[in-house]
């Protein structure tokens, strides 16, 4: 009986330490991508690495549903603003605790409540 129960907290610790890095990674992962925006909208570099910035862009519009600003042009061009950054940091803020790394498509998920 001692070992079933030994057993069963090791397998309970062991999936609590993985969450607990799942959760550090994707905070990590997620705050190098809102500095990264913030360098963009704060005009901190001289250069911008537009394959970069687009791909940062389009994560936080499909993992929050919250759509960055685009110039209006022939040519549409994504130009995050404050405004923007700021309501994807709300979002983040607000639903941290239901984000999840899926293995098998290996990005960034929100849960379904």
């Amino acid at each position: 009986m001692n070992r079933i129960y030994i057993l069963m907290l090791t397998l309970i610790f062991a999936i609590s330490c993985k969450s607990d890095q799942q959760a550090e990674k994707i905070d990590q992962d997620i705050n190098e991508k809102m500095k990264f925006i913030e360098d963009f909208v704060n005009f901190k570099s001289d250069t911008v690495d537009g394959e970069k910035l687009y791909s940062i862009i389009s994560f936080f519009e499909q993992l929050t549903d919250i759509k960055s600003d685009v110039t209006e042009s022939y040519d549409p061009i994504y130009q995050p603003t404050q405004e923007n950054l700021k309501n994807w940091q709300d979002w983040y803020k607000e639903n941290k605790h239901l984000l999840y790394w899926d293995d098998q498509e290996q990005k960034i998920k929100v849960k379904k409540e």
